[in-house]
């Protein structure tokens, strides 16, 4: 049996426990990404910044998402890059992709 319509349900509506739990994993987020960007220097570490992200997550109580993919220069290129072990040089672009998640946090 499709079940497609019922998860398309599902997608569209949240609880009010849920949209309030999803509006703060994204403001913790936006948190740890301006921490990151203003750690952000040449000669530091992508997983230094990813560390930055790492600290403001755990600070307010909520884990990652997904493994967090920071990566310069080419490795900004590389899809699901997952090393973040390499140096920032001057000029490099820096992909960021980490979200926070604050579904095991209890809401008040």
């Amino acid at each position: 049996m499709a079940l497609n319509h019922v998860l398309h349900d599902m997608r569209l509506y949240k609880s009010r426990t849920k949209s309030r739990s999803c509006a703060e994993s994204a403001r913790i987020a936006a948190q740890g990404h301006v921490r990151a960007m203003r750690y952000c220097r040449p000669g530091r570490m992508e997983y230094e910044v990813m560390a930055e992200l790492l600290h403001e997550f755990r600070r307010h109580n909520a884990d990652t998402s997904y493994h967090p993919i920071v990566g310069g220069g080419a490795n900004s290129c590389i899809l699901h890059y997952g090393e973040n072990n390499q140096p920032l040089n001057d000029g490099d672009l820096l992909l960021v992709d980490a979200d926070a998640n604050t579904s095991a946090m209890p809401l008040t």
